[in-house]
C-alpha cells in the first residue's frame, strides 16, 4: 500500500475517531456550537432593553445656553474671540470643492445677520487680525486642526466635506468636482468639528454643533432647489423639534461587532483544549508509536475544526438573522459567510501554532483565555470608535500608524475587525439608505477625496486572513518539528534543508567509541552486536541520546551511552533502573520518537535511522500511561488500533474478539474507558499492544495498577506472545522482572551495567545464599561470628543490626561444607546454652543484585 493511501486512510481513521468522541462529549459540543447564539442574544437583550437616547445631550455641558432657541432661529449666532480680538464663524475644507464652496458662500448669504466669505492665500491668518465673523475655506481638516490648536476659542465651527452623492447637481461647472462620490446615489458626508469644552463657566457657552447642522442642511436644500429648478432665491423653511426617541428596529448597537467576535472565538479556546489534552494524556505520542503519521494527526484535525468553523459561520448567520440585525439582512450572505469562517479558521491556525509550544491544558486554556480577553479590549475600542480608527492607521504620512499596521498584520482579529467595520457602516444607513452590502462592494474604495489615509478595500481583509491561514500553519509545521515537546521527534533548525528529511538520501550512522568497562560480559556484548554476522531480531549498535543545552555545554545531559545489545526472537529482555538511567529514552529511540545523537538499531534488518516506517509497522507499544480515549468503549478502541495497524476489514472481528477474549474484558464490550477500573485498562492497553501480529512488543511497566489476579493473567499473557516476538520490558517489580525476563539489563546513569539472566547476576553480583541469626544477647554476637567464620570461611557479613546479623556466601560453597555447616547451627540452637535464639537460610534476590549495581556506578 502506497504511503499517500496510508495517510488517507488514516486520516478518514481519526476523522471518525473525532466525531465520536465529539458524539459522547456532546456537551461540550454543543457548548462549542452554539456559542455565537449565547452573545447574540445577549446582544439582542441589550439592544431591546429600555435605554431611550436623548438627542440634545449637550445641554448639560453647556449649562445655560439655550439650544431650543438656536435651533428656532436656523442661524448662526455671532461669534465671540474669548483669548484674541478676532474670531470666525466657520473654517471648512476642502477648498479646491467647487461645490463646497458654492454651498459655504449660501451659508454665509442665508445667515441673519450674513456672515462674509473671506478669501485668504495665508493658512495662519496673520492678515485677519481684528476680524470679527467670516467663512474661511482650507485645503484639508488638518489645516483647520493645526489652526484650532495654535488659536483656540476663536473659531465657532470647522467643516469637513466628505463626499457628495453625484446626482446632487447637473449642472457642467461641477461635474468635475473631486467630491463627487460615482458609488454613492444618495448621501451627502460632511463632518462637523466644534469645540466642547466651554471657557466661560458663569455664563454659560451656545452649542454651534446643533446650528451649524440646520444652517447647513437648509443650505444643501436651498442649492439643490436652485440647481434643479434653475431659478435662484429660493429659500426652504426648515420644521426642527427636539425629542426622546427609542433606536429603531433592527438598529445595530455600537458594540455589536464585538458580540460577533466573541461568539466566533470560543471555538479557539476549544481546539486548544482538546489537542493539548491528546498532548498531555500522550495519546498522540502512543498513536505515532504505532505507526500514526503525524501529517494525517493535524490534517484530520484541520478538517475537523473546519467543518466546526462551518457550522459556527452557517450558526451565527441564522440566529443574526433571527434576531433581525442589519448587519445578517442587509449583507450579502456569502460575504458574511466568509468573513466568520475564514476569521475562524485563521484563529484555528493559530491554535495550531500555539501548540507547537505547550503541552499541558492548562497551559492551553491560560493562553486562550488571555488572547481571547486582550481581543476582545481592541475589538471594544474598533466598535466605539468604528471607521475612525481605520482612517488613523491608515494615514499614509504618520510612521507611527505604519508601525501600527506592521504589529497588527500578524494577528486575524485585526483583519475581521477591519472587514466588520466596513460591513456595519452599511448596516448602520440600512434603515435610512436602503442600501446593504453587496458582494461588489468587496472591492469599494474607501477612501476620501483628498485625504492622506489610504484605507485598503475590504476584500484584502479577507485575503490577509486566507494568507495568515497559510503563514501560520507553515510556522506550525516548522516548530512542532523543532521546538523540544513530550510526544515527537526534534530536528534541528535547518531541517527542512536536509535531504534525508524528505527520503532524497539515507542517513548516516555517526558511531563513537564505546566507554571502558572491566565487565566481560558487557565486552562480549558489545562485540556481538558489532559483528556484521550477526542476525538477531534486534540489535542495538552504540546508540547514544545527548541533550545538549545551547547556552552551556557543562549542562548537556548524556541520558543514554552507548548501548549495546543483541536480542532473539522468543525472548523477553527487561531493561531496569532508576528513575532517569534512560530506559525510556531507549524505547523512544527504538520507536522513532527520538533520534539517537549517535549509534544506531536493526529491526529485524530495518534501520531506526531510514526505515522508521517500515519499523513501526511491525512494533506495538503499552505504555505506561493507557493511551485510550475516555469516550470510546473497549470494542471502538480495537477497531481504532486494528485499523490503524492496517488489518483487512474482513478480520478485524475475528482479531477484536480474540483480543477482548485473550485480556478476559468480554463482560465489559460496550463500556466506555472511563468507566473502567485501572487494571481493566492496562489488560485494554495490553490488547491494543498484540494486535497486528506485531514482531516487537515494548511493554512499560504493564502491570501498574493491577491487583495481584491481573498480574498473574498478564504474566501469563506476555509469555504467550513472547513465542516468534521480541518482548522489551521494563518494571519496577523486581519479581515480575524474574518471572517473565529471559535476559535483565540494569542501566544507571544513561549506561549499562550488567546483563544477563537472574540466576546469573545473582551469582555474579549477590552472594548467593543469606544466613539470618538473631542474637540471645548482644554479648553473644563475637561468639557468633567466630562460630560461623569456623564452619563456612567463605561467608561474609552482609548486615548487623542489634541481635540481628546476617552473613552470605557464595552458591559454589561444596555441598558437604553445606551440610557440616546446617548440622552444626541446628545442634548450637537446641543446646543447652544457645549463643542465639532463631535462624534462617534465604536465597539471594535481583533487588540485592540491582541496588549493588547501581551502588557501583554511583561510586
Amino acid at each position: 500500500m502506497s504511503k499517500l493511501k496510508v495517510v488517507l486512510l488514516q486520516i478518514k481513521l481519526l476523522l471518525k475517531k473525532n466525531v465520536l468522541v465529539a458524539w459522547r462529549s456532546w456537551l461540550a459540543t454543543l457548548l462549542e456550537l452554539l456559542s455565537p447564539v449565547f452573545f447574540i442574544l445577549v446582544l439582542f437583550i441589550i439592544t431591546k432593553a429600555p435605554t431611550p437616547q436623548e438627542f440634545c445631550l449637550l445641554i448639560e455641558i453647556f449649562g445655560t445656553a439655550d439650544v431650543t432657541t438656536s435651533l428656532q432661529s436656523q442661524s448662526l449666532p455671532a461669534c465671540t474671540g474669548y483669548s484674541e480680538g478676532r474670531c470666525f464663524n466657520i473654517l471648512f475644507a476642502p477648498i479646491n470643492s467647487s461645490i463646497t464652496v458654492a454651498l459655504m458662500k449660501l451659508v454665509g448669504q442665508l445667515n441673519d445677520p450674513p456672515i462674509p466669505y473671506l478669501t485668504v492665500t495665508d493658512y495662519s491668518l496673520n492678515s485677519t487680525q481684528n476680524q470679527i465673523g467670516g467663512i474661511i475655506g482650507f485645503e484639508n481638516s488638518k489645516q483647520i486642526y493645526d489652526f484650532v490648536a495654535l488659536h483656540p476659542n476663536i473659531t465657532q465651527v470647522g467643516i469637513n466635506v466628505e463626499f457628495i452623492p453625484f446626482d446632487f447637481t447637473g449642472q457642467e461647472q461641477y461635474k468635475d468636482d473631486p467630491l463627487i462620490h460615482i458609488s454613492n446615489p444618495i448621501l451627502f458626508g460632511y463632518d462637523i468639528l466644534w469645540n466642547a469644552t466651554c471657557p466661560n463657566f458663569l455664563g454659560g457657552c451656545t452649542d454651534y454643533a446643533l446650528p451649524m447642522n440646520v444652517v447647513l442642511q437648509k443650505a444643501i436644500n436651498a442649492f439643490q432647489a436652485n440647481q434643479t429648478s434653475g431659478f435662484e432665491g429660493i429659500i426652504p423653511e426648515i420644521s426642527i423639534s427636539t425629542t426622546v426617541f427609542p433606536l429603531y428596529e433592527g438598529s445595530q448597537n455600537p458594540n455589536g461587532c464585538l458580540f460577533f467576535y466573541c461568539g466566533s472565538m470560543i471555538s479557539f479556546i476549544f481546539v486548544l483544549y482538546k489537542i493539548s489534552y491528546e498532548k498531555e494524556k500522550k495519546l498522540k505520542q502512543g498513536m505515532v508509536m504505532m505507526g500514526l503519521s503525524e501529517t494525517a494527526y493535524w490534517i484530520s484535525w484541520f478538517i475537523t475544526c473546519v467543518i466546526v468553523n462551518i457550522l459556527l459561520s452557517l450558526i451565527t448567520i441564522a440566529i443574526g438573522s433571527a434576531c433581525q440585525f442589519d448587519f445578517f439582512l442587509s449583507t450579502n450572505f456569502f460575504a458574511n459567510f466568509f468573513l466568520f469562517f475564514l476569521f475562524t479558521t485563521s484563529m484555528t491556525l493559530v491554535a495550531f501554532f500555539i501548540l507547537a509550544f505547550i503541552s499541558t491544558t492548562k497551559a492551553a486554556i491560560g493562553i486562550g483565555m488571555a488572547i481571547f480577553i486582550v481581543g476582545s479590549i481592541f475589538q471594544m475600542i474598533f466598535s466605539l470608535l468604528g471607521a475612525i480608527i481605520f482612517q488613523i492607521i491608515y494615514e499614509t504620512n504618520s510612521t507611527a500608524a505604519k508601525i501600527a499596521r506592521i504589529c497588527l498584520f500578524p494577528f486575524p482579529m485585526f483583519h475581521f475587525s477591519k472587514a466588520i467595520t466596513d460591513i456595519n457602516v452599511f448596516a448602520q444607513t440600512y434603515q435610512y439608505t436602503g442600501e446593504g452590502f453587496k458582494w461588489s462592494d468587496l472591492k469599494l474604495n474607501l477612501n476620501t477625496p483628498g485625504s492622506t489615509a489610504d484605507i485598503t478595500e475590504t476584500y484584502l481583509s479577507f485575503v490577509y486572513m486566507v494568507v495568515l491561514i497559510f503563514a501560520y500553519g507553515l510556522a506550525a509545521w516548522y516548530f512542532d518539528h523543532v521546538i523540544p515537546g513530550n510526544d515527537g521527534n526534534t530536528y534541528p533548525p535547518y531541517f527542512f534543508l536536509m535531504p534525508s528529511y524528505w527520503g532524497l538520501s539515507r542517513k548516516r550512522p555517526v558511531f563513537k567509541e564505546p566507554p571502558p568497562t572491566q565487565d566481560n560480559d558487557i565486552k562480549e556484548s558489545i562485540e556481538r552486536a558489532n559483528d556484521p554476522n550477526n542476525k538477531s531480531a534486534v540489535v542495538l549498535r552504540g546508540i547514544s541520546k545527548l541533550y545538549r543545552n545551547i547556552f552551556n555545554s557543562k549542562k548537556n545531559v548524556q541520558a543514554v551511552n552507548y548501548l549495546s545489545l543483541s536480542i532473539d526472537e522468543g525472548t523477553v529482555l527487561c531493561l531496569l533502573g532508576h528513575n532517569g538511567s534512560g530506559k525510556s529514552t531507549t524505547i523512544g529511540m527504538l520507536t522513532g520518537l527520538i533520534s539517537p545523537t549517535t549509534g544506531d538499531a536493526l529491526i529485524y534488518g530495518h534501520s531506526i535511522l531510514n526505515e522508521i516506517h517500515q519499523v513501526r509497522k511491525m512494533t506495538s507499544v503499552c505504555p505506561q500511561h493507557d493511551i485510550l480515549f475516555m469516550e470510546l468503549t473497549v470494542t471502538e478502541h480495537l477497531q481504532l488500533f486494528c485499523e490503524l495497524k492496517g488489518i483487512p476489514a474482513n478480520e478485524i472481528k475475528h482479531v477484536i474478539d480474540h483480543q477482548i477474549s485473550a485480556v478476559k474484558l468480554k463482560k465489559f464490550t460496550q463500556n466506555k474507558a472511563s468507566e473502567l477500573s485501572g487494571g481493566q485498562r492496562r489488560r485494554l492497553s495490553i490488547a491494543i499492544a498484540c494486535i497486528g501480529d506485531p514482531k516487537i512488543i515494548y511493554l512499560d511497566e504493564p502491570t501498574s495498577g493491577c491487583d495481584s489476579a491481573s498480574k498473574r493473567h498478564i504474566w501469563n499473557l506476555i509469555k504467550e506472545v513472547k513465542k516468534d516476538r521480541v518482548v522489551l520490558l521494563t518494571s519496577h517489580y523486581l519479581d515480575e522482572v524474574e518471572v517473565l525476563s529471559d535476559k535483565i539489563v540494569i542501566m544507571s546513569h544513561g549506561q549499562v551495567m550488567a546483563s544477563g539472566n537472574s540466576l546469573q547476576l545473582k551469582s555474579k553480583y549477590a552472594d548467593g545464599y543469606s544466613v539470618n541469626i538473631i542474637a540471645t544477647s548482644m554479648e553473644t554476637i563475637p561468639h557468633i561470628k567466630d562460630f560461623i567464620s569456623k564452619l563456612l570461611p567463605s561467608s561474609r557479613v552482609l548486615s548487623e543490626n542489634a541481635t540481628f546479623i546476617s552473613f552470605g556466601f557464595p552458591l559454589n560453597t561444596p555441598p558437604d561444607v553445606l551440610i557440616s555447616f546446617f548440622q552444626n547451627l541446628e545442634k548450637m540452637s537446641t543446646s543447652e546454652s544457645p549463643i542465639f535464639r532463631d535462624w534462617g537460610v534465604t536465597h539471594s534476590t535481583l533487588d540485592e543484585c540491582f541496588l549493588k549495581v547501581t551502588k557501583l556506578k554511583i561510586q
